[in-house]
């Protein structure tokens, strides 16, 4: 590995942690987000990395945790592509993402929505991005 290769890992890396001390806090028992929240059926707890609909856990790539729990955070609010490449990957984009975030909403949607040809989740916004909709059991 060159040094160039080695210094793009480590910010990253940096980037990585930053990322997760934004969502989960700094120490331990500290959190900067919820616990867990309840959506119509769907349970999601961050601090333990577990979604749950229903009484059963869904089974989810990191990257789609991710996701899951940038679309939660705030609910409602809309994301471009490019705002949730950014969450995920740490990075902005550089050149076509659109296939990347359409996969991994359409599987996301695979696995949370009960049926995924007509979401109640994850919902398009025709030429923006896509929002997490849904009525919170609070």
């Amino acid at each position: 590995m060159d040094r160039t290769t080695l210094v793009q890992i480590n910010e990253r890396k940096r980037q990585d942690v930053e990322t997760l001390h934004s969502i989960f806090g700094k120490y331990p028992g500290e959190t900067n987000t919820f616990s867990g929240k309840s959506f119509k059926g769907l349970a999601i707890f961050p601090n333990y990395w577990k979604v749950f609909r229903g009484n059963k856990e869904i089974s989810l790539s990191p990257n789609e945790y991710r996701l899951v729990f940038l679309l939660t955070e705030h609910p409602g609010w809309v994301f471009t592509k490019e705002q949730i490449y950014h969450g995920i990957y740490g990075e902005w984009a550089e050149g076509d993402m659109d296939n990347i975030i359409y996969c991994l909403i359409r599987g996301l949607r695979k696995k949370l929505e009960p049926d995924s040809r007509h979401p109640r989740y994850i919902l398009t916004v025709r030429g923006v991005g896509y929002k997490f909709e849904a009525l919170s059991e609070e």
